[in-house]
């Protein structure tokens, strides 16, 4: 005959443990609580249960049917402003718990009864940019050179970090900042042959205060408008003549040239942004994407000096008068820590 002794002791260690949950009493008490409001006895569970929880310090599921327990028995005593606080407090703790076909149905219609929306919440955004200028005013060195030549700008990516306050159902304010790394170039065509490219970057810091406004939220997707203003500070890494040919090839010696063109910037400027978006949220997670159309209200370059100095009058190229005005695709994930709950009436 074969060993059976640990089949046995498995046995054994088994029935053991079973007996040992069955025989649980802070299980058992709220088994107990549930077969009394099963049975209309909602006076008892209001004297069994308050001391329980605190005593046997219920966790997860067990501590979150204690609660509901609670909630519907004074629900249904008609203890309307005990429910209501103690509603107010299971929300605050838990703001998205989705009811369940088991819940107490007091329990179920009292939820309904209140409202929540997010209070606070912190994010990072990232963004890909489009700039373009607007051309204020155009200078010419020769006559016989094509000014009238487009900026190419670098690809430039935004990093960010946002924070928003909710201070409406469909109302919040936005504070964002961002830093980014941009550069365009412009070339100059002198008698169809001589090139002049001048070539600028910058590293621009960015503050601004938006008013966002949500209309209607369906399946957790929300459209979104938003407007506002913004600050913005630029900070000069280089301005150099990348290349000037004449026919053939041949160089005029002001390859790699660089200028000092901080006294030709308005390093401080500001401007208007708008757009509109879609943002989806899951629980206490938001994420955003928009599309928005930003424009410096100062130029860029500054007209008297462009008109009076040129910098660099000897080699053919002179700045044109000119403000900046992006078009922006922004991505954003933020994380909701504070809410609002109160009740619907």
């Amino acid at each position: 005959m074969k060993n059976i002794t640990p089949y046995i002791l498995l046995i054994s260690l088994v029935l053991f443990a079973t007996k040992s949950i069955a025989q649980n009493p802070c299980t058992d008490d709220l088994n107990h609580a549930v077969e009394l409001y099963n049975n209309g006895l909602y006076d008892k569970v209001f004297e069994l249960l308050p001391s329980k929880i605190e005593h046997c310090k219920y966790k997860g599921t067990e501590k979150e049917l204690a609660k509901k327990l609670l909630i519907g028995a004074a629900y249904e005593s008609d203890e309307q402003e005990i429910a209501d606080s103690l509603m107010l407090y299971f929300l605050k703790s838990d703001p998205y718990y989705k009811l369940q076909k088991s819940d107490p149905e007091a329990f179920k219609m009292g939820r309904k009864n209140f409202s929540i929306t997010p209070r606070f919440s912190i994010g990072i955004t990232t963004s890909l940019a489009f700039p373009s200028v607007d051309i204020i005013k155009r200078y010419t060195v020769s006559q016989a050179a094509d000014y009238n030549q487009d900026y190419k700008f670098n690809f430039s990516t935004v990093s960010g970090f946002d924070f928003k306050y909710y201070f409406l159902a469909h109302w919040s304010l936005a504070l964002q900042a961002s830093i980014s790394n941009k550069g365009y170039a412009r070339s100059i065509i002198i008698n169809d042959s001589t090139k002049v490219v001048y070539d600028e970057s910058f590293t621009e810091y960015k503050v601004q205060p938006l008013l966002e406004y949500t209309p209607i939220t369906m399946f957790n997707v929300s459209p979104y408008l938003f407007a506002g203003m913004y600050f913005s500070k630029y900070d000069i890494n280089n301005g150099e003549i990348e290349n000037s040919e004449l026919p053939g090839g041949v160089s005029r010696g002001v390859l790699g040239r660089t200028f000092a063109v901080e006294n030709n910037r308005n390093l401080i400027n500001y401007g208007y942004i708008y757009g509109a978006g879609l943002k989806w949220q899951l629980r206490k997670f938001l994420v955003s994407l928009n599309v928005s159309q930003a424009s410096d209200f100062l130029p860029y370059t500054k007209t008297d000096y462009s008109a009076v100095s040129p910098i660099m009058a000897d080699i053919l190229y002179i700045d044109d008068v000119f403000s900046f005005k992006s078009l922006d695709v922004n991505l954003g994930f933020h994380y909701i820590f504070s809410h609002k709950v109160k009740k619907k009436w």
